[in-house]
């Protein structure tokens, strides 16, 4: 402030001094903060794994959404190059008009404030267009943050039929409950989290929450009061042991199913599949190599393997399987035998997904997606894979909008959808229906 009040007493104009006092001031910290921002991007595992070719594959694994899907870690690396590189011909700018007459430098600028008024028109004509209206939801609820009721980036979402309630786990690895109204009734902090949280929570006819508690090789089962009452599971591809469970489905029959992908522990491809175990009469899972009555998949793209099998779901007597990383979804019978595929490339129109991670059956037996690379719900038709619905599909923070949904619950009492928008740290209640005439 000194400096420029002895220029504007010389007679600088206020130009001059942001040529001369300011820019040469600034332009050092601005250079510093930019190089800071770049290199802090290239700790993503995108950007890194371009740049350094040996990375070892269990590294991307680690944000397996960007696994076989090049496309979005060379955007990583061109964004970082292009402000890098947008920075440094700004600086070279500065530089040289610092060099020249201030009438030279003072003429550009009034040259280039002619062109504002058509890039402001430009910039108005973009925003009509890219302004779009989202249905919207028939409720929103909780908020980010940490407290009762709030957020922070959800990952896994359940209803209970038991009580009517859902239940959530989140990043800081809380389970959470919510009455069909959306209010808080409580919850509870999982045991370990420094290692990473859980991704996948389901509920049994008794109301008691199974969390799959993914970076810790095991599966956690709580009475509805948070109490835990068994746990099983250990890191390893043996039968019994797990990589990294994503979620769990308990049958009427007594049967358990674990679906999980290659640990950080395991060899690649290990651990894609899903392990099928028969509970004891008690309930419970207590050793579980003995338990094992079956396996479903193994790693591949091939019919009936997998690349992150994420969420599952029974239609009948047809078990349904998200296939995050080959953007598809799988059809199996219990006995492991592969029936149908539907989607297999990435894409955003009806019928085909991109990272599809939530999956849930509607009464009428169809199947609810929620995409984590398209932002929206779809509604499938199990027998002929087209789209009978879709909703969302519209990046953004407005209700209404989704960012990067994980997964989805369906009430059935309600017929309506709660879809967990994770980028928003909240939960959106929709409906999943065909567009009107």
């Amino acid at each position: 402030l000194a400096l420029r009040d002895v220029a504007a007493a010389d007679g600088a104009s206020p130009l001059q001094t942001a040529t001369h006092v300011v820019l040469p001031l600034a332009w050092p910290g601005l250079l510093a903060a930019t190089m800071g921002v770049f290199a802090l991007a290239l700790t993503e595992s995108q950007a890194a794994a371009l740049l350094v070719p040996g990375t070892p594959i269990n590294f991307m694994l680690s944000n397996i959404h960007t696994l076989n899907y090049p496309a979005m870690a060379e955007a990583a690396l061109v964004m970082s190059l292009v402000v890098g590189g947008g920075v440094a011909v700004l600086v070279a700018v500065c530089w040289s008009l610092m060099r020249r007459k201030v009438q030279s430098a003072e003429c550009n600028v009034r040259n280039g404030l002619r062109i504002l008024p058509a890039l402001c028109i430009l910039h108005l004509a973009f925003l009509a267009i890219s302004c779009d209206r989202p249905p919207p939801p028939l409720d929103v609820w909780a908020e980010s943050g940490t407290g009762a009721g709030q957020l922070a980036y959800p990952r896994a979402i359940t209803y209970s039929p038991a009580d009517d309630t859902v239940w959530v786990v989140d990043k800081n690895a809380r389970v959470q409950q919510f009455d069909a109204q959306g209010n808080h009734r409580g919850g509870w902090t999982m045991p370990d989290l420094q290692y990473g949280k859980p991704v996948g929570i389901s509920t049994d006819r008794e109301g008691n929450v199974w969390v799959a508690d993914t970076h810790y090789y095991r599966v956690i089962v709580y009475r509805p009061d948070g109490t835990e009452w068994f746990r099983f599971g250990e890191a390893g591809a043996g039968p019994g042991q797990f990589g990294w469970p994503t979620d769990v489905l308990v049958l009427d029959d007594g049967r358990v199913l674990v679906s999980e992908y290659g640990g950080v522990e395991m060899d690649v491809g290990t651990n894609d599949r899903i392990q099928i175990f028969q509970r004891d009469p008690d309930g419970t899972i207590t050793d579980a190599p003995r338990q094992i009555v079956g396996q479903i998949g193994s790693f591949g793209t091939g019919d009936g393997q997998f690349r992150r099998p994420q969420s599952m779901a029974m239609v009948g007597d047809v078990l349904w399987v998200t296939d995050g990383t080959n953007h598809r979804l799988l059809a199996f019978d219990l006995d492991g035998t592969f029936l149908k595929s539907l989607g297999g490339a990435a894409g955003s129109g009806p019928g085909h997904f991109r990272f599809p991670y939530g999956l849930e059956v509607d009464h009428a037996g169809y199947l609810l997606v929620s995409e984590f690379g398209n932002h929206r719900v779809q509604k499938i038709d199990p027998d002929t894979g087209e789209a009978v619905a879709v909703w969302g599909g519209n990046f953004g923070t407005r209700p209404g909008q989704v960012k990067y949904p994980w997964g989805l619950a369906y009430d059935p009492l309600r017929d309506r959808v709660l879809l967990l928008d994770s980028g928003n740290d909240r939960i959106q209640v929709v409906k999943v229906e065909p567009p009107g005439p």
